[in-house]
């Protein structure tokens, strides 16, 4: 190992220490003054409450807690939905606790039970339809989702202290859903290390500094707009390409930039290139949050197929990606391994049923657009 890759590993698990370490300061600060508050607000609940056992008193207050919490974490995501609409972003994933609403590729929106823990706490992920400046609209995105849980906070607090809410279950659902926002706004608004991602406030804060990783965010935004926007890899700017990749912090960035290198390098016939690059994104995916390799692994799947001749190691990964409701989004996808498993397998049948089965959806839908080229060349092979 080199002296600059050590000081890069230094300095990768400083900032994951330093994170780590604001993160719990500030968690213990809010759970002391929240376990506080909580003690008082049951205290009262619980005199409120008559006629009824304390198992049941308890039992009440456990779901208007449960209740609450769900509320605040959907009432945040719908913050950041809002802002990306406003701005001219398309949904493809938003989710709240046990709430999973996917862009399928039928381009429906479709309603599941998240089964997805990591992502309990909520995301919303919405992708710009074109580039035009797409810093600050981005910005303006994140920055709603902390503003409607302060929002929401401060609606609850005075809900409370209304004279015409009765003490007991109503007026301690009004208190657990301003504490719970207020804590989701504030926690979201500091600039910290969020699992795998970043929190709304580090977010916002590195594209207003601007600099390399500004650059890579502006860059991905890009990408993605093209890939929605159904243009061809092979026509994506390489300079874009280049400068999603010159920062190295093995992140969940960097493996989206090495995915849409591979895109553009697949595109333009560099097929060596294209499967090292995949496979780094893969390997980043598994390794920094699993839920989000699913379409890393299902890609993985028909490159080994398809260009490896290895519909073993296909088979694998596929096995690997599962077939859960949450990864519909990824269905063509799935089918493009399977078919070019089939292919390699010699079970010409199953791969010309595949084939045929999306041919016929292939001009009109955008999520199976950009591989458009992938399924066309193996119609090719099976008309040989």
């Amino acid at each position: 190992m080199t002296a600059q890759m050590v000081s890069k590993t230094v300095k990768i698990t400083a900032r994951k220490m330093i994170g780590a370490g604001v993160g719990a300061l500030i968690g213990m600060g809010l759970g002391i003054v929240s376990t506080r508050l909580f003690v008082h607000t049951i205290r009262g609940s619980m005199h409120g409450l008559h006629g009824i056992t304390r198992g049941q008193a308890t039992a009440q207050l456990l779901i208007a807690m449960g209740l609450a919490v769900f509320v605040s974490l959907v009432v945040h995501e719908l913050g950041h939905l809002i802002g990306g609409q406003i701005v001219g972003f398309r949904l493809y994933l938003f989710t709240a606790g046990p709430l999973r609403i996917d862009r399928a590729e039928d381009d429906r929106l479709k309603i599941s039970f998240n089964k997805e823990l990591p992502s309990y706490g909520g995301m919303c992920g919405s992708i710009p339809l074109d580039d035009a400046d797409i810093l600050n609209r981005f910005a303006f995105s994140i920055v709603c989702g902390p503003v409607a849980s302060l929002i929401l906070s401060f609606l609850a607090f005075a809900g409370a202290m209304a004279p015409f809410v009765s003490n007991g279950l109503p007026r301690f659902e009004m208190q657990m859903l301003a504490a719970t926002s207020l804590m989701i706004g504030i926690f979201t608004i500091i600039p910290m290390p969020n699992g795998a991602f970043l929190t709304d406030g580090a977010r916002w804060l590195r594209l207003k500094r601007g600099g390399p990783l500004a650059e890579r965010d502006e860059a991905l935004l890009r990408l993605y707009s093209y890939l929605n926007s159904g243009k061809a890899p092979s026509l994506w700017s390489e300079e874009l390409i280049a400068r999603t990749l010159a920062v190295s912090d093995e992140s969940m960035f960097e493996a989206a930039g090495l995915y849409f290198s591979y895109r553009n390098l697949l595109d333009t016939k560099r097929v060596p290139q294209a499967g090292e690059h995949l496979k780094r994104a893969y390997q980043m995916a598994v390794e920094k949050y699993r839920p989000m390799a699913v379409n890393y692994m299902i890609e993985l799947a028909w490159f080994e197929a398809w260009h490896n001749n290895n519909p073993a190691a296909a088979q694998a990964l596929l096995k690997e990606a599962g077939t859960a409701a949450n990864q519909r989004r990824y269905n063509w996808d799935r089918k493009r391994a399977q078919a070019a498993i089939a292919i390699r397998t010699g079970d010409v049948e199953v791969a010309r049923q595949l084939i045929d089965d999306v041919g016929a959806k292939l001009p009109t839908s955008q999520a199976v657009l950009h591989s458009k080229a992938q399924w066309e060349e193996m119609q090719q092979q099976l008309s040989q």
